[in-house]
């Protein structure tokens, strides 16, 4: 940027600068860089001033990138990595668009704990890319408490009947809970095995054996083990077969129930003072006691013949959970998208968006007690090919939309 004499710059005008270079850069950047891109841009070439502005941005009370120690006769380099950072960029520089960077989309992404390679992400991602407020929104909220927020509305809104008609997870669960609690809580009880393997004995530690109890009173909810069946998706590749990763999240799901037994057990009998400052000799004999529960319920619950079975009922669960979080964030997205249309800021990129989007998300949803393989697929190409007509894949940045994209 060419400055006549006596132009004076903007308040942080270089500091939004260097934010935007490291921001629509891949990866992290080097000092050199940085001071090639202040020599070229602001005509700044002294080495201390670049050292200063880096230094402010790093510290509070900017806080916006990060430094990444070189090693030795390396440059040092500096990136944007967290949503704080995000944060942080949008309370000082608040006329700075996020929303058209790669590199926000991402933290934003991986910071809502979202798996980047699902059509859910893909979907995201999108959103965030075209509605400045929507990507705000994510900006400042936990995903669960967006999930949260998008099931009240689900309740209670009058136009949401459509979401309030499908049915839940918990209907998917019941078969599978009941058959696997069958397993754990009988011939005999899996805490009982434990006990009299682990604790019953004159050679163990007196610890266990004066504090938790030789009883029945185990439970799971088939809420909690909804969640623990949920969260055990391994993710999948072409080299696991369907039958290693039915086995792969059998035995994820061994491991959660016995962390949900062992915990409940205790926090109801051991002493107060022991979980305060348990000894090792009680952290050694309660880990052996996990490890020996988790490949005991590992061998009840895992189905060698007729496999299939359960592996597509665990399926279905999971997807059930994808299509619940789908909606929810369609719930949402919907609010800003009206809200855009209130705040003359919804563009036709976006109106384009939500109504091809309409067609396929309304295919996913009859094909929800079906067979959803082929609807999810075409589903996510969509969302692959408008992300990638609508970003600029030279400047690593998306494109910003015009004036005349309002409508």
């Amino acid at each position: 940027m060419q400055r006549n004499q006596g132009d004076h710059l903007k308040w942080n005008e270089v500091k939004a600068g260097i934010i935007e270079f490291i921001i629509r850069s891949d990866g992290a950047v080097s000092e050199p860089d940085i001071r090639k891109f202040l020599a070229r841009e602001y005509e700044i070439k002294n080495l201390g001033t670049l050292k200063k502005h880096l230094k402010d941005l790093q510290y509070r009370p900017y806080s916006c990138i990060v430094k990444s120690q070189g090693k030795s006769g390396l440059a040092n380099k500096w990136d944007i990595k967290k949503i704080e950072h995000l944060k942080n960029i949008r309370i000082h520089f608040p006329e700075m668009r996020l929303n058209r960077y790669k590199k926000s989309l991402n933290i934003i992404i991986v910071g809502r704990s979202f798996n980047s390679k699902t059509p859910n992400a893909n979907r995201f991602r999108i959103q965030l890319l075209i509605s400045v407020s929507f990507f705000d929104m994510c900006l400042k909220s936990e995903i669960e408490t967006i999930y949260t927020k998008a099931d009240e509305i689900r309740k209670l809104s009058r136009n949401a009947s459509i979401w309030r008609s499908l049915g839940s997870a918990k209907n998917q669960t019941n078969k599978l809970y009941t058959e696997f609690m069958k397993r754990i809580l009988t011939n005999p009880n899996i805490w009982l095995d434990v006990y009299n393997e682990c604790i019953n004995d004159s050679l163990k530690s007196k610890i266990c054996q004066t504090s938790l109890k030789f009883s029945v009173d185990i439970e799971i909810s088939e809420e909690a083990f909804q969640k623990m069946v949920e969260e055990a998706m391994i993710i999948q590749n072409d080299e696991i077969s369907p039958e290693r990763l039915y086995t792969a999240m059998i035995k994820e799901i061994s491991i959660r129930m016995s962390c949900e037994i062992i915990g409940q057990k205790m926090f109801k009998e051991l002493r107060l003072e022991l979980l305060e400052t348990p000894n090792k000799k009680l952290v050694e004999q309660l880990a052996n006691m996990l490890a020996k529960m988790s490949e005991k319920i590992f061998n009840r619950i895992l189905v060698k013949e007729n496999w299939e079975e359960i592996y597509h009922e665990i399926l279905q669960i999971i997807s059930v959970k994808n299509i619940n979080q789908l909606i929810g964030l369609e719930i949402i997205f919907d609010h800003f998208v009206q809200r855009d249309i209130l705040d003359d800021t919804f563009s036709n990129v976006e109106k384009k968006f939500v109504l091809e989007e309409r067609k396929y998300l309304e295919r996913v949803i009859t094909e929800l007690d079906k067979n959803l393989t082929p609807a999810v697929i075409d589903y996510n190409n969509f969302l692959d090919d408008f992300f990638e007509k609508y970003r600029d894949k030279n400047k690593d940045s998306i494109k910003i939309l015009s004036r005349e994209d309002y409508i």
